[in-house]
């Protein structure tokens, strides 16, 4: 029987690349364990320091179609637009009280985050960037015992590379919304320091950090209760650029996740290591 568990994901126009190579990756990892996959649709242009890494263009009808795609062979496949208007405010509401981040300074998305948690149709979420590969040996079990036995916030499996940051990232958390509402939530939407909150005024930029950083604020402050888990239950990799997601060897690269079959030059880092799989494939 599946968990009753959403994986869920965001996506901009563009994003078709990368939900082609995830989402059939995704099945497979995590097979019957799951019960919904949700694409949340983002049409804001992306803006800032992620406008600047993926560059312009793309389409949202790409976007859709290649949902409806998957969902017409999977039914557990679904997309919905990010919210607008009073809906919006209400997830935002929910996670923030008064204060309306949609996106933070440097252009992630923080609405279309916190939107793919509430618009899941289970309490417990996978929440993953549409660019992450997974091999999994049991971290998704060990997470869903810890959110529903010990009633942590947010569980990550472990990063690829040996990485003594300790600090949350919204790239992969599995999460609950009722034990984030018991003790957490709404929140502070954390902002930048006063200074660069004054650079932001005078720009016309937000002033808001990260969720990550956001979440990060709330556990080193005690509110928020944080698992990673150890690397023998699995990792993720960060395939972090668009053009590297459409590059011929990224079949290679899912396959060696999936397998555990990594070259050693990948292991130093948990993002894609392009000349690490030149060598491999060489």
């Amino acid at each position: 029987m599946p968990h009753p568990l959403t994986i869920a994901t965001n996506a901009t126009a563009l994003d078709a690349s990368r939900l082609r190579l995830v989402l059939p990756h995704w099945l497979r990892v995590f097979g019957d364990r799951f019960s919904e996959l949700l694409v949340v649709i983002d049409d804001k242009p992306p803006e800032g320091r992620i406008a600047a890494l993926h560059g312009a263009g793309g389409s949202l009808d790409d976007v859709r179609n290649l949902v409806a795609e998957f969902a017409s062979v999977d039914r557990r496949v679904r997309a919905v637009d990010l919210p607008k208007g009073d809906r919006l405010d209400e997830i935002l509401a929910a996670w923030f009280g008064h204060e309306r981040p949609i996106r933070c300074r440097a252009g992630t998305p923080v609405a279309a985050f916190v939107a793919a948690i509430e618009l899941a149709h289970h309490d417990t979420v996978l929440r993953a960037d549409c660019d992450m590969l997974f091999h999994d040996s049991g971290w998704l079990e060990a997470g869903f015992e810890s959110l529903h036995a010990q009633g942590t916030h947010v569980v990550e499996p472990h990063r690829l590379a040996a990485d003594p940051d300790t600090a949350i990232s919204t790239r992969v958390m599995l999460t609950r919304r009722e034990n984030l509402r018991i003790s957490l939530l709404p929140m502070r939407a954390h902002r930048v320091d006063p200074l660069r909150q004054l650079h932001a005024l005078l720009n016309g930029a937000t002033p808001w950090l990260a969720l990550e950083q956001m979440l990060e604020v709330e556990r080193r402050q005690g509110r928020l209760r944080y698992l990673r888990l150890p690397r023998q239950l699995g990792f993720w990799l960060h395939v972090a650029r668009r053009a590297d997601a459409e590059l011929p060897v990224m079949q290679d690269v899912v396959t060696a996740m999936e397998a555990d079959t990594l070259p050693a030059a990948q292991l130093h880092s948990f993002d894609f290591v392009a000349d690490a799989w030149a060598r491999s494939v060489a």
